[in-house]
């Protein structure tokens, strides 16, 4: 199975998002598969291809997870990868609350180390809206990269493993469990 460990979000969001998607596609920018809205997340590791028999031990591995207090993100700006002057993937900036995303995803990757996942050399925290095929109005699209649009903000009080099968249709994510964080309600 196929899984990885994120951060989900509120409904809120998720429809401000959805009109930043709706504007891009309305002014046809770009040809892109744009990320449906219930797929939305900010991953914290990604852990590929995993055998069932160890999900009983990445699960306890999360749950050992201590000491990370919840903590407040806000969403604001768009950027590309690998450039916003030949972007492959759109994505929504985490503005405020990259301390606390670190945090918690150093948590995850040493507590997974132990069970043989590789330690992540860097982290980018970011929110992927769209995988771009081709640019057609560049002009019109790094408007949207320096004119900052919040999102929104929302409190972190949870992370979940998720498991992801790939469709043709694209893919569909199913919550495998939810672990919550310190003094998060």
């Amino acid at each position: 199975m196929r899984l990885f460990v994120a951060v989900e979000l509120p409904k809120k969001i998720n429809e401000n998002l959805a009109r930043l998607q709706n504007k891009i596609k309305s002014e046809n920018l770009v040809l892109a598969n744009f990320v449906e809205l219930k797929n939305m997340h900010i991953t914290l590791k990604f852990l590929g291809e995993v055998a069932e028999t160890n999900l009983s031990k990445i699960k306890a591995a999360l749950k050992k997870i201590v000491g990370i207090r919840g903590f407040r993100i806000a969403l604001a700006g768009l950027g590309g990868f690998p450039s916003k002057n030949m972007p492959k993937i759109l994505f929504v900036n985490v503005a405020k609350g990259n301390d606390g995303l670190g945090r918690l995803r150093l948590a995850i990757d040493k507590n997974l180390a132990c069970l043989g996942f590789a330690l992540e050399k860097t982290y980018d925290s970011h929110l992927t809206i769209a995988r771009i095929k081709s640019v057609i109005k560049k002009d019109k699209l790094s408007e949207f990269f320096y004119n900052t649009i919040n999102f929104g903000a929302f409190n972190v009080t949870e992370f979940a493993l998720i498991k992801s099968t790939l469709t043709q249709t694209g893919p569909v994510y199913k919550i495998i469990e939810r672990f919550g964080l310190e003094n998060a309600g």
